[in-house]
């Protein structure tokens, strides 16, 4: 349905009221000149029409508390914003996993924060009426690339993402069956990649809140604008993002400006991949990782890890085996 804003119907009115005078006046005296101010201010009219036109909305219907999501519209919020943010509707939000679990179902605490603030919004759909049957919570990541992963008693790997969908079931009170977990992830390009290849596409999720901590937003911005813009399948890709910062709880100061310093170096490197020619689409950026990434390429598995400071790594997590 198109729908048209109050400016554009108080441009039009106004252009109508301005061309009868003329007209009018043309009427009465016939110049020439008069006729070409006329048909300039005819043209100046269709003008504002045509841009008021491509500037409408041609949605759905799909319930009163559903904004659009427009072109330049803010898409970081801080969770100090938990009440704009849900005036929104939203098919999945994901949490992205932010370090080694403390233990099979506790993350650290900055992954905690995520996980809390993805609760709040959810009750606070809840409380405005919004339909929250359909939403869906999706944790990501297998573990981190910079420190050593947290093994059951079994011997069997305790993913982040598992320690935050227990965070969520026992501690939010979000039904389990409500979350869907990511275990094939390593860094956040590889949440953003495998998160939308084989979750959001298979399950035509296209409204998604992404959380994640304000020392990791913009390079989360940066890494899921561009993989889930990506063209799959020879189709153009169709997906509205908003994101969500919360705060770094548990980190130092001195932590949080060592991975800042971290983040800055990282999106730099994402920014030039994004200029990469061979990756035009959701397949080529997949043929990238399994073949240039040293956490998923088999050919690059036997490379050493990277070694990294103190201050640094504590922001990966760490639990009381290590």
């Amino acid at each position: 349905m198109l729908t048209y804003s109050a400016e554009f119907s108080s441009k039009v009115l106004e252009c109508y009221r301005e061309l009868l005078v003329l007209v009018q006046y043309a009427v009465m005296k016939m110049s020439t000149r008069v006729r070409e101010v006329l048909k300039l201010v005819a043209a100046i009219c269709l003008m504002l029409i045509a841009s008021s036109l491509f500037s409408t909305v041609d949605k759905e219907e799909v319930g009163t508390t559903n904004k659009l999501f427009r072109k330049g519209e803010r898409r970081v919020f801080s969770e100090n914003e938990v009440e704009e943010v849900c005036e929104r509707e939203f098919d999945a939000i994901l949490i992205l996993g932010g370090g080694v679990p403390m233990t099979e179902n506790l993350p650290p605490p900055w992954v905690q924060t995520r996980a809390d603030i993805a609760g709040r919004v959810y009750n606070c759909i809840k409380g405005r009426g919004g339909e929250t049957s359909d939403l869906s919570f999706v944790t990501l990541s297998g573990g981190s690339a910079h420190a050593k992963q947290l093994l059951k008693e079994n011997g069997l790997p305790v993913w982040e993402s598992g320690a935050t969908a227990r965070y969520l079931i026992e501690e939010v009170g979000i039904p389990g069956e409500k979350i869907v977990i990511e275990t094939s992830s390593y860094d956040t390009i590889g949440n953003a990649y495998f998160s939308r290849a084989a979750i959001t596409d298979v399950r035509d999720w296209s409204r998604l809140l992404v959380i994640t901590s304000d020392f990791h937003i913009r390079r989360t911005e940066a890494i899921f604008q561009w993989v889930f813009s990506l063209p799959a399948h020879g189709r153009p890709s169709e997906y509205e993002i908003v994101f969500l910062q919360t705060s770094s709880t548990g980190l130092t100061t001195q932590q949080v400006m060592a991975r800042k310093q971290r983040e800055d170096a990282s999106l730099r490197n994402v920014n030039k991949l994004k200029e990469n020619k061979d990756i035009q689409s959701l397949a080529s950026l997949h043929n990238w990782l399994q073949t240039h990434h040293s956490l998923y390429a088999a050919s690059l598995l036997a490379s050493q890890p990277e070694k990294i400071p103190k201050a640094l790594r504590k922001s990966y997590g760490s639990h009381s085996r290590i």
